[in-house]
This record gives C-alpha cells, structure tokens and sequence, in this order.
C-alpha cells in the first residue's frame, strides 16, 4: 500500500508537468491562421445550431461565445508574435469576420 501512494505522490506532478509540456508544445507548433481560428468557431455555433435540446444549445452557445473571445484573443496573439502591421491586422481581423459573417448562424 505504501508503494502505491509514493507512485500516487509522484504521479500528479508528474502528469501536471505533462499537461504543461504538451501545452506549450501545441502553442509552438499550432498552425493557427485566422481563418483557421473562424472555422473552429463557425462549426461550434453549427454544432450547436443542431443541438435540439434547448437548455444543451443554450449551454453550447454560451461555449461557443466564449471560444470565438478566446480565438480572437489568439488573433491578437498571432499578430504580435508575428510582429503584424496595421494592415496585416486590420486584413487578418476581417478574414476572420468574413467566415463567421458567412457562418451560417
């Protein structure tokens, strides 16, 4: 039994340190484009859409809200590690506004 808690013990840092590495992984090699980032929010509120049961599309449009804020936020992100213009901006910021403009809601 000891055994086992001292794996225990070592285990969650172990796991945490894992979730962190594969986090910064994904940020570093993430393909991120703003286009990429209006199509994921486009297929959440189409997910949505499909949801029948009005309290799971309740729930989802709230997650999908909060995820087209986080992949604006990356936007913004790409644009300063990117070191963008005004233009490259302003060009990324409506790229990203078209799609979901032409999402079908």
């Amino acid at each position: 039994m000891k055994l086992k808690i001292a794996n225990s013990k070592l285990l969650i840092p172990l796991i945490g340190y894992l979730l962190i590495l594969g986090n910064f992984l994904t940020s570093c090699s993430s393909s991120d484009s703003p286009e990429r980032l209006a199509k994921e929010c486009c297929d959440c509120y189409q997910e949505m859409k499909s949801t029948k049961n009005v309290d799971a599309r309740d729930r989802k449009l709230n997650e999908c809200a909060n995820l087209q804020m986080e992949n604006q936020r990356r936007l913004q992100e790409l644009g300063i590690a990117n070191d963008w213009d005004e233009t490259q901006v302003n060009d990324a910021r409506n790229s990203f506004e078209a799609i979901l403009d032409k999402c079908p809601n």
